[in-house]
């Protein structure tokens, strides 16, 4: 069997077992990689072995051993640096890279001879990095570089990215493998998120500092965090008004926080239909049997990004013109940049256009009625409306005061 064929299938095997908890039946296993006979399978645990993956066999079981697999998150140093970065330009690539490559991607972080050694010391390990020759059909045949299957996956995460994952990860029990295997990399994550402090049991961050809510916000959060949410259906009874109890079953899609109303919501659908729950309105929590068949389903993401605050009233396309721009670009382009569906663009006289899709008028008009006079809603003939009533309200008002003082 040709090496690179082999790689693929070694390759598979950890990823059947990472996506099972780091143990699977043998017989799924093989199974699952066409059913190679005992001799053959029994290879590639060797050639996984020689390269920093070590499987145990218990009962009929395969298992990865953790105290040999490679951790999940590495400290960067200022000896090791270099050799990430070397590690990162491989993994970076979809092609095999020679050492001048090598080198010139690495921005100056180290010279030539010392990134010579670093390849040279990773090439001897035979662990994470493998020499071989590559021939280009316009070129002569040259050395380079790739990646072995063991070498470990060095990723940009994103703030967004770390935030999906810590939330995710609190649907695991502890018992779970999963948990277990993602605990560390949940620990620091949870770390840069929240500015460096270590997450307790008793208090939620937001934005770095210590959560602010109240006791019983706090106890409605560990009492969701203990269901699968992610995976069943609630029964919820909420107060729709002040008197007022209902109760309905509810597929959770995200948790999410209110900046301007300084409190969490559900978001997810019921009865078939988009709705959104207002934690601290919650009176009972039950988990349901039935299946939760939209967690961070794609429509979901779409209405929550739409979301101009808390609503999920249909999606309505927006267009503001905006006069005398000064000091309003920046702020324009700011918002824009955190609304997936929103541009801003200059017309031949000056002025700014923004457009947008937007779910919940009413919170976007209270928003451009902050910039005065320099804000005319072009799109929709409602936006218009509530603008035009509100300026109405507020010269009754005027109207009212300057009639009774001068009676």
């Amino acid at each position: 069997m040709k090496s690179q064929e082999k790689e693929k299938i070694c390759a598979k095997i950890i990823e059947l077992l990472a996506n099972n908890g780091g143990k699977m039946k043998s017989a799924d296993l093989r199974e699952a990689i066409g059913n190679p006979p005992l001799s053959t399978f029994k290879g590639y645990k060797d050639f996984l072995a020689e390269r920093g993956y070590l499987l145990k066999t218990t009962r009929n079981y395969l298992e990865l051993d953790t105290d040999t697999a490679h951790p999940l998150i590495e400290q960067f140093t200022k000896d090791t640096l270099p050799e990430w970065q070397i590690l990162f330009q491989l993994s970076s690539s979809k092609l095999p890279l020679t050492q001048e490559q090598i080198y010139d991607g690495c921005g100056g972080l180290m010279t030539s001879s010392k990134c010579y050694r670093i390849l040279k010391k990773l090439r001897e390990e035979k662990k994470f990095l493998e020499h071989l020759h590559f021939t280009h059909p316009d070129a002569k045949g040259q050395y380079c570089n790739r990646l072995l299957p063991a070498a470990p996956a060095i990723l940009i995460v994103s703030e967004e990215k770390l935030d999906e994952f810590c939330a995710e990860f609190s649907c695991f029990e502890k018992s779970d493998p999963v948990h277990q295997s993602l605990l560390p990399f949940f620990t620091r994550a949870s770390a840069l998120l929240n500015g460096g402090y270590e997450l307790e049991n008793d208090f939620y961050h937001v934005h770095g500092r210590l959560g602010n809510l109240s006791a019983r916000d706090q106890e409605m959060m560990k009492k969701l965090q203990k269901y699968p949410y992610a995976r069943r259906q609630f029964l919820i009874s909420h107060y729709v008004s002040e008197d007022e109890l209902c109760t309905c079953k509810f597929s959770t899609a995200y948790i999410i926080y209110s900046m301007d109303k300084n409190c969490f919501y559900l978001l997810g659908e019921s009865q078939g239909s988009p709705a959104i729950i207002r934690m601290d309105r919650i009176k009972e929590l039950k988990e349901a049997q039935e299946s939760n068949h939209c967690f961070h389903s794609p429509v979901y993401y779409k209405i929550y990004s739409e979301m101009f605050s808390i609503s999920v009233d249909p999606p309505v396309h927006v267009r503001v013109r905006f006069e005398g721009v000064y000091n309003i670009q920046q702020k324009l382009s700011s918002l824009a940049s955190a609304r997936p569906a929103a541009r801003v663009a200059f017309t031949d006289s000056g002025d700014l256009i923004y457009t947008d899709t937007v779910r919940g008028l009413p919170d976007f008009a209270h928003y451009i009625r902050s910039f005065g006079s320099s804000a005319i809603a072009e799109e929709p003939a409602e936006l218009k409306e509530l603008l035009l009533d509100s300026s109405r309200k507020v010269i009754e008002n005027y109207e009212k005061q300057f009639h009774f003082g001068s009676v």
